[in-house]
């Protein structure tokens, strides 16, 4: 699981797109899927404070080296990795656990967007195997048709593509977090290509939390991240990100706004100016309670110190 790591760490080509896009994680769509079975907290139910995620990711490990058969414990240890931005440990975590358990949908099609994420030759033709592969095991996985979908969008097969996610979008359970990134992908690719979809836009519903406010990357965003230079990578995420808050200081009413803001400086490993993004909301909001506790949320799902 060693990996080089250089002093000042290049952030990928695809995670540029993800936050010119406003998702700095493509892990919500696949991590919400895993934890459809989880009881839901209580309103009234404070969330408990995150744990450092270096030191989480610390424990994963004294914890394998014990239980190295651990399936479960490698796809923990891969997701906590993707949050934080450490893609290629996090792709063989990922591969670990598949190889520990073959079958299971969720473990293929997280290493599917490790691969997709990191790009390189031939990425997306081993992705799209993958989630093909992982659509064998769970027709109705949100995360595998939603990528599937992108890739066609991505190879000229537009309208097959806008088909896909709003199939996808009909069949959305209630509350899905997905459900805004899919309806939004749907409308980007329909708007840039004429297609109409007038009257096949199942009607929103109301969403919560960090994922759920957050769009999905198109098809140009991927393409034109995967192109720059890495010399000029880091130096257009900060400008993004800076504008970005920029923005929020000359209009805090914004909740939408400052998830982005403290997901892309969860992504930029700034913890403290998540929290910073954090607090600022909160007292832009400081006259309803409701923002602040859908702040707060999502702050919790994405590990930042409270």
């Amino acid at each position: 699981m060693s990996e080089a790591t250089p002093s000042k760490r290049r952030i990928s080509p695809a995670t540029i797109a993800l936050i010119v896009a406003g998702l700095v994680a493509l892990a919500a769509i696949i991590y919400s899927a895993t934890r459809s079975a989880e009881p839901a907290a209580s309103a009234n139910q404070a969330a408990p404070k995150p744990a450092d995620p270096a030191q989480s990711v610390q424990a994963m490990r004294e914890r394998l080296a014990q239980d190295p058969d651990n399936h479960r414990g490698w796809y923990l240890l891969g997701f906590t990795l993707q949050q934080t931005g450490q893609f290629g440990e996090a792709r063989q975590a990922y591969q670990r656990a598949m190889q520990l358990q073959p079958d299971n949908p969720d473990y293929i099609a997280s290493l599917a967007e490790m691969i997709l994420v990191m790009g390189g030759q031939g990425a997306d033709q081993e992705a799209e195997s993958l989630f093909r592969r992982a659509l064998e095991f769970r027709r109705d996985h949100p995360a595998p048709r939603y990528y599937l979908a992108i890739l066609k969008d991505t190879k000229g097969q537009h309208k097959e593509a806008v088909d896909d996610l709003l199939a996808l979008l009909k069949e959305a359970p209630a509350g899905a977090q997905w459900e805004v990134q899919v309806r939004e992908a749907a409308e980007k690719i329909a708007r840039t290509n004429n297609i109409d979809i007038a009257g096949r836009l199942p009607p929103p519903r109301p969403q919560s939390g960090a994922s759920a406010a957050i769009p999905g990357p198109t098809r140009e965003q991927m393409e034109a991240a995967r192109n720059i230079p890495p010399s000029q990578q880091e130096e257009m995420v900060k400008g993004m990100v800076d504008k970005l808050a920029a923005r929020l200081q000359q209009n805090p009413r914004d909740e939408r706004g400052w998830m982005m803001l403290m997901r892309s400086r969860m992504v930029q490993n700034d913890r403290e100016g998540a929290a910073a993004a954090l607090r600022s909301g909160l007292g832009a909001f400081g006259d309803d309670p409701a923002v602040q506790q859908r702040l707060r949320a999502a702050a919790g799902e994405l590990g930042i110190p409270q």
